[in-house]
C-alpha cells in the first residue's frame, strides 16, 4: 500500500513538474511572438519614417525649384549693357525735355515710338484721357505750356528698370520720395530707345 502511494504521488510530481515546464514553454514562445511584433512594428515604423522622410524632402525640394523658377521668371536675364543703355536713355530723356524748352516739335516726335504717336493722335483716346487736344501735335503743345505755367522742370531720375532687353521704365523723385509708378517706358528699336507706352509689347 505504501508502495502504491509513492508511486502515485511520483506520478502526481512527473505530472505538475510536466505542466510547469509546458506553461515555461508556452511563456517563452508568447514573449519571443510578442518580440518579433514589436520589432516588426519597430522596423515598420522606422520604414514609415523613412518614406515620410524622403517623401517631405522631395516636398522641400520641389517648393526650391518652384521659388527658384518663379525668382527667376520675376529677374529678366538680360544680354545688355545695363550701364550703358541707361546712359543712352539718360540722353533721350535731356532730349525731350529739351524739345519742351525749345518748342521743337519734329525732334519731340522723333523720339517716340509709333505706337505713341498713334495713341496720342487719336482724339477719342484724348478725350477719354482726359486731355484738352484732339492730335498729337495739339498735345504736344499742351505738355509745353503745362511745364511753362506749372513751372515744371526736369525731375530727379530715381532708378532705370530694364524688364526686358527692349523696354525699360523710368521712375522719378516727387517730394522727396520715389514715385510708386514709372514716369517714362523707352522701347529700344535697333541700337536705339524711344518713348513708348507703358502696354506696348516688344
Amino acid at each position: 500500500m505504501k508502495r502504491m502511494l509513492a508511486v502515485i504521488l511520483l506520478c502526481g510530481l512527473l505530472i505538475m513538474d510536466w505542466g510547469c515546464q509546458n506553461a515555461a514553454v508556452k511563456t517563452d514562445s508568447a514573449s519571443a511572438q510578442k518580440e518579433a511584433a514589436v520589432d516588426s512594428q519597430s522596423a515598420t515604423e522606422q520604414t514609415e519614417t523613412s518614406v515620410s522622410s524622403d517623401v517631405e524632402k522631395q516636398e522641400q525640394s520641389g517648393h526650391q525649384t518652384e521659388d527658384r523658377v518663379a525668382a527667376e521668371a520675376e529677374t529678366p536675364v538680360l544680354h545688355i549693357d545695363e550701364e550703358k543703355e541707361t546712359v543712352s536713355i539718360y540722353t533721350v530723356i535731356e532730349t525731350l525735355e529739351n524739345c519742351y524748352k525749345t518748342k521743337n516739335y519734329d525732334l519731340w516726335l522723333s523720339l517716340l515710338t509709333s505706337a505713341y504717336r498713334d495713341h496720342f493722335d487719336n482724339a477719342e483716346t484724348l478725350a477719354s484721357e482726359g486731355w484738352d487736344a484732339t492730335n498729337i501735335r495739339e498735345f504736344f503743345d499742351l505738355l509745353v505750356s503745362a511745364r511753362r505755367r506749372g513751372n515744371i522742370g526736369d525731375l530727379e531720375i530715381s532708378r532705370v528698370e530694364f524688364v526686358s532687353d527692349y523696354k525699360a521704365y523710368v521712375y522719378v523723385i516727387l517730394e522727396g520720395k520715389e514715385f510708386p509708378e514709372p514716369q517714362h517706358t523707352f522701347i529700344r528699336i535697333g541700337e536705339s530707345w524711344y518713348k513708348g507706352l507703358s502696354t506696348q509689347e516688344v
